[in-house]
């Protein structure tokens, strides 16, 4: 008998040396990982100073020169619309609206070097404060771990570099989209709508977005952003002139050039450009782009509607997941739409990483395939700026393709989401 509860004893020891060994190995990986996640989010930082730096001359060239001398031409009574179409196929600058000019107009009274690292700031502060929002929407469920994850990983996605290299607002986009949908989430129907018709109006192709208000029958939001959209659109034709608004009006279509580059994610301007490889004589070859694109449109649009009507608005990563299917869409759908879009994604890949992070996957294969998908698409898009090959073989669209079906299939599961309270990291 002493024997035995000698021999149990040394067994319990055992296993208590076993468990302590086992929390000694996980308090180890924690620590490990809580450097890692420093160091990355410290290289995040040095990547984007390094590109502050180097792009420290662009304010005299590419994008930002064109915001600059186009809002100071509209200020002092010119049109930068007028006569920019030349012919069908000719290179012309990709029309901005009215909005945008206005919204960039007061970095004017800046001299060009002043207004240009204003500017970038600008998009690096909306990017943070998007991800704020973001993360806010977890709530208490991120650990500092998961937070500097989220930050390192943005600052080093591809896609930023060239938000920042070209001068794009897409990272004000971003803030505006994201802030849209926090407010719609807190109740706050009007702010959601104002917020959602900025984006539309800035850049025209967010109104894509609405349809995930449309299809979660959010009225009051849809409501306040159509007033809203058109009360700033009569202040901007009141502002500005009958006129130029209709120039811009008229020449808002975007030329062949642009549509057929291989960098184009949209499905519309590739399938302008397969259908230019086909030889497809010209009127003819414009009605059956017209009736493709309007097909491919309205049926993306109606999976896109079915999907989101059936999952369970249950807890916030299944909101952000359907709001990111149809950010997904609108880069899909906007007859341009170049790799600094994906920066649009950020949000997603935060969503899914909490999900996937705060509970198990379960035995489910079009799940499984779903994440499969949008692992592929998110490697490549960290691979695909360093490989021209796949960038002219319109690789980007494959990928954003990739994203778009893995996202439908993990949604497809949508409605057995759970909602999970414990700390990720």
């Amino acid at each position: 008998m002493v024997e035995v509860r000698k021999a149990s004893f040394r067994s319990d020891q055992r296993n208590d040396g076993h468990a302590s060994f086992l929390k000694w190995c996980y308090r180890c990986d924690l620590a490990l990982y809580g450097y890692a996640t420093h160091v990355l989010l410290l290289l995040g930082c040095l990547g984007i100073g390094i590109r502050l730096y180097r792009d420290d001359d662009r304010y005299n060239r590419q994008d930002f020169k064109r915001y600059y001398v186009d809002a100071h031409l509209l200020a002092h009574g010119g049109d930068p619309w007028q006569g920019q179409l030349a012919t069908a196929t000719s290179i012309q600058k990709i029309p901005y609206p009215p909005a945008f000019f206005f919204t960039f107009s007061p970095l004017c009274r800046f001299p060009p070097r002043t207004a240009h690292w204003i500017w970038e700031s600008l998009q690096v502060a909306c990017l943070v404060a998007a991800l704020i929002i973001t993360l806010h929407e977890i709530g208490p469920t991120g650990s500092g771990n998961f937070v500097r994850s989220v930050f390192a990983f943005a600052f080093l996605f591809p896609p930023l570099q060239n938000v920042i290299h070209w001068g794009q607002p897409t990272a004000l986009l971003l803030l505006l989209l994201v802030a849209s949908w926090s407010c719609a989430r807190g109740g706050r129907d009007l702010t959601a709508g104002l917020l959602l018709a900025g984006a539309t109006l800035l850049k025209m192709f967010p109104v894509v977005v609405g349809g995930y208000f449309l299809f979660r029958h959010r009225w009051k939001v849809l409501a306040s952003g159509i007033l809203f959209t058109l009360g700033i659109s009569a202040f901007l034709f009141a502002f500005y002139g009958f006129q130029r608004n209709l120039e811009f009006v008229r020449d808002a279509r975007i030329s062949a050039y642009w549509l057929d580059q291989s960098g184009n994610l949209s499905i519309i301007g590739n399938l302008h450009w397969l259908l230019g490889q086909t030889g497809t004589a010209s009127r003819a070859g414009a009605i059956l782009f017209a009736a493709l694109a309007s097909l491919a449109s309205i049926s993306l649009i109606v999976c896109s509607g079915i999907t989101t009507s059936r999952v369970a608005d249950a807890s916030p990563q299944v909101s952000g997941l359907c709001w990111s299917f149809w950010v997904l869409l609108a880069i899909l759908l906007s007859p341009v739409a170049w790799d600094h879009y994906l920066v649009l994604l950020i949000p997603m890949y935060i969503f899914l990483a909490w999900q996937w992070l705060s509970t198990p996957l379960r035995d489910n294969r079009a799940e499984f395939l779903g994440i499969l998908l949008i692992g592929t698409g998110l490697l490549g898009f960290f691979i695909l700026p360093y490989y021209a090959p796949a960038r002219h073989l319109h690789g980007y669209l494959v990928l954003v393709l990739a994203s778009y079906a893995g996202l439908f299939l993990v949604l497809g599961n949508g409605g057995r989401f759970d909602t999970c309270s414990m700390t990720i990291f």
